[in-house]
């Protein structure tokens, strides 16, 4: 005869069934210690409970923001819209009416240049600018499009309708069609839109840029009460990945190098990186939690510094600091951390199980 003992799952199960157990045992609340999400110590249960609301929170926050956004940005393209097309409704004189639409498409909407042509006009109309003569081919390609065209000037036609042809990178062509398609009257004339390159690809803002750290950190955490030698010897293998990822070309060149007695030989060396200092134990712990005095055997940092901004050569010491980021897929708890002037750079936390 076996009696199968309690698992994890019945005390779960029974806490969730038993909301009473909290107010029998209220000092519980305050007493149980759980591991923070923002950093390594212990809060109450209570605490842990609000950061997970405030996040929870913080998210729903950040997506009311962007509804908030798309909502206006929508608001505005309509209002432009209805003023574009009450103004088309409002010209009278049917010769004015192409005119009319490029005008207050480029006001409206902030279109650098626009034109329009059509084809097979009557008589009367044929020496205005928007009956002017337009090849087969264009009618053609018109005919063709199924959609209008967004992209890149590969050269089309209908650049040269425009007064400042040189200055269009990217264009929108839309055909204009009578009835559904392959009824009625067919295609009968192009819109064309026109763009300077910043005007559709606005130039990246960042308001919280990320600066060429002059140094990094890999923090090296193994399980508690790891042994420190045992945590010096992962510390080693992560220092020899560590040379590994950084000691490659383009970082790489060769030097003259002198010796005492008096030779002179040449050798590679890293002309980005001043120096790899690894450290087992005590003062490891990541500044950005705080200052810690705690013993920590289990703990480890492996620190890169990088040469003054005006010796790199242009080389950006983010693209270095990914490599080893990404690399480092090995022993122990690892995280790459910047450390300079900006923004703080999130760490990766990488695991491995056991000591």
């Amino acid at each position: 005869m076996s009696i199968k003992g309690i698992t994890e799952q019945d005390i779960a199960d029974y806490l969730a069934n038993t909301p009473a157990f909290f107010e029998r045992h209220a000092e519980l609340l305050g007493a149980v210690q759980l591991t923070s999400p923002h950093g390594q110590r212990a809060v109450s249960l209570q605490e842990r409970q609000m950061e997970m609301l405030r996040d929870r929170i913080k998210g729903l926050e950040l997506k009311i923001v962007e509804m908030i956004r798309h909502g206006q940005e929508n608001m505005a393209i309509a209002d432009r819209l209805h003023r574009w097309t009450r103004a088309l409704l409002l010209t009278a004189d049917a010769a004015q009416l192409p005119t009319k639409v490029t005008a207050e498409l480029q006001h409206e909407f902030m279109i650098p240049q626009a034109a329009l042509r059509v084809w097979g006009v009557d008589a009367a109309f044929a020496a205005a600018a928007f009956a002017q003569d337009v090849s087969e081919d264009a009618r053609s390609f018109a005919t063709s499009l199924s959609m209008p065209y967004c992209g890149i000037n590969n050269g089309f036609e209908a650049v040269r309708w425009l007064d400042e042809p040189g200055t269009v990178m990217s264009l929108a062509l839309i055909p204009l069609r009578v009835g559904r398609e392959g009824a009625g009257l067919g295609t009968f004339g192009l819109l064309f839109l026109a763009f300077i390159l910043l005007g559709v690809f606005p130039p990246k803002v960042e308001f919280f840029p990320i600066n060429e750290p002059k140094y990094v950190n890999v923090f090296i955490e193994a399980p508690i009460g790891t042994d420190i030698e045992k945590t010096n010897e992962i510390t080693r293998v992560l220092e020899k990945q560590v040379d590994d990822i950084v000691n490659v070309d383009p970082y790489m060149h060769e030097v003259e190098v002198k010796h005492v007695d008096g030779t002179v030989t040449k050798e590679r060396r890293n002309w980005l990186i001043n120096s790899v200092i690894s450290q087992v134990g005590a003062g490891t712990s990541d500044p950005a939690q705080g200052v810690s005095m705690a013993n920590t055997p289990n703990k480890g940092r492996i620190q890169l510094s990088f040469v003054k901004y005006a010796e790199r050569h242009g080389l950006k010491t983010m693209v270095d600091v990914n490599d080893v980021d990404i690399s480092l897929r090995a022993a122990g708890r690892c995280g790459v951390l910047q450390l300079g002037q900006g923004p703080p750079f999130e760490p990766h936390v990488l695991s491995r199980d056991g000591p």
